[in-house]
């Protein structure tokens, strides 16, 4: 994305003033020692920095999370999110998911557990191909039961992220995704309060308010859809 990019440039620009500002106050010293091959040496160095630069801005943003939260601000959407979906067609729910957004290898990356609820079971659910670009998160996703040889169904989606009146960061989003049968549905998200974030609860636990929060959305969901009426 372009704040990563612009990221990356600022690390170029700073690495290489840092390194000519020393060369500056070394320079007569550096020339007594070694001549004009200080000259070489400062051009080897700056351009071993427009070589290297992207790649170890890559490190610093992938290990540092102070780092993305400072060029993302307020477009910040890692963490983890409460997760329901409706089928379009009849408003019901398909499943409930408590979803975490990290950064790896240059990119987000949504991975899960979810409850399925037409067939009443659990499933571990990721998206590792995705594109993020001003607040919209495309992905494609798979799912599958936990296990070696689980039949896994694939997918693909966007949601895009917005702010409730008053907060700094994004804290929900919506969104839609198609699943491999083609039944398209459509995707709400809370972010989970940073106590909740930092506890240790168990799946079922993380589950049960991912349903307390679908069941106060579900109503306002279907009016919107034009298939019931808020009670």
């Amino acid at each position: 994305m372009w704040r990563f990019a612009v990221a990356r440039t600022f690390l170029r620009a700073l690495s290489a003033s840092i390194i000519i500002t020393v060369f500056e106050i070394e320079r007569e010293r550096l020339e007594t020692h070694f001549g004009n091959f200080a000259y070489w040496a400062l051009f080897l160095l700056l351009a071993a920095i427009s070589l290297g630069a992207d790649t170890v801005g890559d490190f610093l943003l992938e290990n540092l999370r102070w780092l993305r939260l400072l060029v993302l601000a307020d477009e910040d959407i890692e963490g983890a999110w409460l997760d329901f979906a409706v089928e379009k067609a009849t408003g019901n729910i398909v499943n409930y998911a408590w979803v975490t957004i990290t950064y790896r290898q240059g990119h987000f990356r949504f991975d899960g557990i979810a409850w399925y609820v037409p067939d009443n079971r659990l499933l571990r659910w990721e998206a590792r191909q995705t594109a993020y670009s001003e607040g919209v998160l495309y992905y494609r996703y798979t799912i599958a039961p936990p296990g070696w040889f689980s039949r896994t169904e694939h997918g693909a989606g966007a949601v895009e992220f917005k702010r409730s009146s008053g907060r700094r960061r994004f804290d929900q989003y919506a969104g839609q995704f198609i699943d491999e049968y083609s039944r398209g549905c459509m995707d709400f998200g809370l972010r989970a309060p940073r106590e909740l974030e930092l506890r240790a609860l168990s799946d079922e636990s993380k589950l049960a308010l991912v349903r307390e929060f679908a069941d106060r959305q579900l109503p306002v969901v279907r009016v919107s859809l034009g298939l019931g009426t808020m009670r």
